[in-house]
C-alpha cells in the first residue's frame, strides 16, 4: 500500500461541499491540491481549512485536463448541484481520474446511465468511482444491517420512515428550490432512504409516490421572490419480490423535527430515532432494549461527536484504501447501484405526474 496522499479537487463548496473538504482534510491518506465555486464567500471558508489550496471560480475550469495535469489531481471530489454531476465527473474519468460524486447521481436516468458507461470504461484503467451516500458508513445503520442480514429481526415484513426538515419551510430560494437544477426532498433525501432500504434488503422492483410543492415562492439572497418547483412533501412505496415494502414520507412542511426508521420483521421491530438510538421491540414483548449506537462508532476525526462528517470520513477512507488496491470498494455505492436509485426517483416523480404511468425498476 502506497503512503503518497491521493491528491484531490474538489468542486463546489456548498453544505456538503464544506463536509467534504473537513473530511477528506482530516485524514493522511488525502491532500486537497484545489477548490473551485462560483460564491466568493463559499471559496473563502474553505480556505480556512485549506489554506494552501488552489481557488477556481467556475467547476468547469478546475476539471480540465490542463488543470489536473497541472496539479497532479487524483482524485475529484463532484459536489456541485446535480445538474453538473454527469458533465463533470464524465469528464474527470475520461482524464483517468477517480470520483467521489456527491448524491443523488445525477438529474435524471439518461445521466446516470451516461456515466455509469464512463464508470465502466474507466475502471478498466484500475479508475474508480463511487457515490456519497455516507449512511452506509453509520455506525447504527451498519448494525442494522448486520441484525437483518443475520436473520436477528425475522423475515423482513414492512419498512416506516419519516423525516421532517422544520428549517426548510422558511429556507430562502437556492439551487435547492429547483427541479432543473436538481433540488427538492424527493431526490436530495429521498436517494439516501432509497440506497439504505436497497443496501439493507437488495434491489426493489417498483417504486410509486406522490410528490407536492407546497411552499410555492421564496425569496433569494437578494430580497425577490422566486417561484419554486421542486418538492417540499413527498410519500412514496418500495415494493420488494418478496412481498417486502417500504413506506416512506419526507416532510418540509412540518414544524417538529423528526427522523424515525422502523423495520418490522416476524420475530422483532427495530426503532431508529435521529439521536442514533436504537430500540428493539422483540414479538410479544412490549418493553425495548435501548441501544445508544454513539459508542459503536470508531472516530476517524477530531470531533468524536460530529456525527455529520464523521460517516464522510469513514467512506473516504474505505475508498482510499480501495484505491491503492487497484479495487472497487465493497461497501460503498457504486454509480451502478445509483443510477437504479434515479431510475426509482424518475419512476415516483412519474407516478405523481397525472397521465403517466408508472415503470417497474428492474433489478
Amino acid at each position: 500500500m502506497s503512503d503518497k496522499p491521493l491528491n484531490v479537487a474538489i468542486a463546489g463548496i456548498g453544505v456538503m461541499g464544506m463536509v467534504a473538504v473537513r473530511a477528506f482534510n482530516r485524514s493522511a491518506r488525502y491532500r486537497v491540491m484545489a477548490i473551485a465555486d462560483q460564491s466568493p464567500a463559499a471559496l473563502k471558508r474553505a480556505l480556512v481549512e485549506v489554506p494552501n489550496a488552489v481557488q477556481f471560480s467556475s467547476a468547469d475550469d478546475l476539471v480540465t485536463s490542463k488543470n489536473l495535469d497541472r496539479y497532479d489531481i487524483d482524485l475529484v471530489a463532484v459536489l456541485t448541484p446535480p445538474n453538473s454531476h454527469a458533465r463533470l465527473a464524465i469528464q474527470a474519468l475520461q482524464a483517468k481520474r477517480h470520483v467521489f460524486c456527491e448524491k443523488p447521481l445525477a438529474l435524471n436516468s439518461l445521466e446516470a446511465k451516461q456515466m455509469v458507461a464512463a464508470a465502466d470504461i474507466a475502471r478498466t484503467s484500475s479508475v474508480f468511482s463511487i457515490v456519497g451516500h455516507q449512511l452506509r458508513y453509520n455506525g447504527a445503520r451498519r448494525w442494522i444491517k448486520d441484525q437483518i442480514s443475520s436473520g436477528a429481526i425475522g423475515k423482513p415484513q414492512h419498512i416506516q420512515i419519516v423525516a421532517n426538515f422544520p428549517k426548510l419551510y422558511s429556507a430562502e430560494f437556492s439551487w435547492w428550490s429547483s427541479h432543473d437544477l436538481g433540488g427538492g426532498l424527493l431526490y436530495e433525501y429521498g436517494s439516501h432512504m432509497i440506497d439504505l432500504l436497497e443496501w439493507w434488503f437488495g434491489p426493489a422492483f417498483q417504486a410509486t409516490g406522490e410528490i407536492r410543492t407546497v411552499v410555492k415562492s421564496r425569496v433569494d439572497n437578494q430580497g425577490i421572490i422566486r417561484p419554486v418547483d421542486s418538492d417540499d412533501l413527498s410519500s412514496f412505496r418500495l415494493l420488494w419480490v418478496s412481498g417486502l415494502f417500504a413506506d416512506v414520507l419526507l416532510s418540509g412542511v412540518a414544524s417538529n423535527e423528526r427522523r424515525d426508521v422502523i423495520i418490522h420483521g416476524d420475530e422483532a421491530t427495530l426503532v431508529l430515532d435521529s439521536n442514533n438510538t436504537i430500540r428493539r421491540f422483540t414479538r410479544g414483548n412490549m418493553n425495548p432494549e435501548i441501544l445508544d449506537m454513539h459508542e459503536q462508532e470508531s472516530s476517524l476525526i477530531d470531533d468524536p461527536n460530529d456525527s455529520y462528517t464523521q460517516p464522510h470520513a469513514r467512506l473516504l477512507e474505505d475508498f482510499a484504501i480501495h484505491i491503492s488496491k487497484k479495487a472497487q470498494p465493497i461497501h460503498a455505492t457504486t454509480f451502478h447501484d445509483g443510477e437504479r436509485i434515479i431510475r426509482h426517483l424518475d419512476s415516483i416523480r412519474a407516478s405523481s405526474t397525472p397521465g403517466t404511468r408508472t415503470e417497474e425498476c428492474p433489478k
